[in-house]
C-alpha cells in the first residue's frame, strides 16, 4: 500500500526558500517555525518493511508532507504522521509560547488548511486535540481527545456523526 500526502498550509505557515528535507526514522522532525512534522509510528509494534519519510520541498510555496508504504497485514492503525502545534501529552515542550491554553479561556479556535491528498489504500486524514486536566499536559492527565475527520478510506472511527464532520469523543476516566 502507497500513500502519498502533500499539504499546503500557505496561510499558516511563513513563507521562504528553505532547502529541501526529507526524513525517514521512525520519530523524526522537520521543524518549520511554530509547527513540525513528526514522523509519528506509535502503532507499528514489532512490525517491519515498511517505509515512512516526511519531506518539505524547496521554494516559495511552503509544500510538505508525507509519503508512506507499508506491507500487507500491517495494524489497522500503524502510524500516524503529523503535523504539531502546541504540545501534546507526549511532547515535553510547546512549539508555540501561546499553547497549551484553557479551553474555558478560549474564545474560538481556528484551523486553516489547504492540502493536495493522492493516496490509495486505507487511510483518513484528521484534527486531533487532546483535553487534559492540568497543565503541562502529559499522558496521565488526558481526559478527553477531540478528533475531526476530513476525509477516510476504508477506516471508519469509533464515535458519533454530525452530517459531514466527525466527532470523536473519549474519555480515559
Amino acid at each position: 500500500m502507497r500513500i502519498a500526502l502533500l499539504l499546503l498550509l500557505l496561510s499558516v505557515l511563513p513563507v521562504g526558500a528553505e532547502a529541501p528535507q526529507t526524513k525517514c526514522a521512525d520519530w523524526d522532525r522537520i521543524i518549520i517555525s511554530d509547527y513540525y512534522l513528526h514522523n509519528n509510528v506509535w502503532g507499528k509494534k514489532d512490525l517491519k518493511g515498511y517505509q515512512q519519510c516526511l519531506f518539505r520541498e524547496a521554494g516559495k510555496d511552503g509544500a510538505f508532507g508525507w509519503t508512506w508504504e507499508w506491507p500487507e497485514g500491517a495494524p489497522d492503525v500503524a502510524a500516524y504522521p503529523e503535523v504539531l502545534f502546541g504540545q501534546s501529552p507526549w511532547n515535553p515542550e510547546s512549539t508555540s509560547p501561546s499553547l497549551p491554553r484553557q479551553v474555558g479561556k478560549l474564545k474560538k479556535a481556528r484551523v486553516t488548511y489547504d492540502l493536495s491528498l493522492q493516496a490509495e489504500g486505507i487511510y483518513n486524514l484528521a484534527f486531533d486535540a487532546w483535553l487534559t486536566s492540568e497543565a503541562p499536559p502529559s499522558e496521565k492527565t488526558i481526559t478527553a481527545e477531540i478528533m475531526i475527520w476530513l476525509t477516510h478510506q476504508t477506516l471508519r472511527p469509533d464515535g458519533v456523526s454530525d452530517r459531514s464532520v466527525i466527532l470523536l469523543f473519549g474519555s480515559t476516566q
